[in-house]
């Protein structure tokens, strides 16, 4: 639009006339909005998209890493009470030694102390993971519902060029 109002536009000496007039100023207009079009969209990329990007590639994988270490744990720490169990009853039945059900013992107190701390760590991974989720997305709903875009345009629109 604006090559076609610079087109018309009069040769020296001639009064312009009013199509030349709107064709420039409209391709003006829309360069303009082009701008902030464009502009809009750079913002997205850094407030959005970047944001959600590194919440996806990093904060869940490793919140999903930490509930695996924790069933794992778990796992074990069942293993290491069953141990304990059988040792115990097998002590009152035979005369083993206090040494195998210390041992066993031992084994079961430290899977529980890995289990208390893997659980610990995760429900930290997770309030946090919430906390930065629920901040964001609101900041997201935000900045797309009041962006430039929307209520930019009217201003770029009224502009003279």
């Amino acid at each position: 639009m604006l090559s076609c109002g610079e087109s018309l536009a009069p040769k020296t000496g001639q009064s312009r006339s009013v199509l030349s007039d709107v064709l420039s100023e409209a391709g003006q207009i829309e360069i303009r909005l082009g701008q902030a079009v464009v502009e809009w969209e750079v913002r997205v990329e850094d407030k959005v998209i970047r944001p959600l990007t590194t919440l996806l590639e990093t904060d869940l994988p490793a919140l999903f890493k930490s509930k695996r270490t924790l069933v794992k744990l778990s796992e074990g720490m069942d293993v290491a009470r069953a141990k304990h169990t059988n040792a115990t009853r097998l002590s009152q039945s035979s005369d083993k030694t206090a040494s195998a059900i210390r041992d066993a013992k031992e084994e079961w107190e430290d899977a529980v102390a890995k289990v208390e701390h893997a659980k610990v760590s995760h429900l930290v991974g997770n309030i946090i993971l919430r906390t930065l989720s629920k901040a964001k997305l609101s900041y997201f709903v935000c900045f797309f519902f009041l962006g430039p875009v929307h209520n930019g345009s009217l201003p770029i629109i009224g502009q003279r060029g």
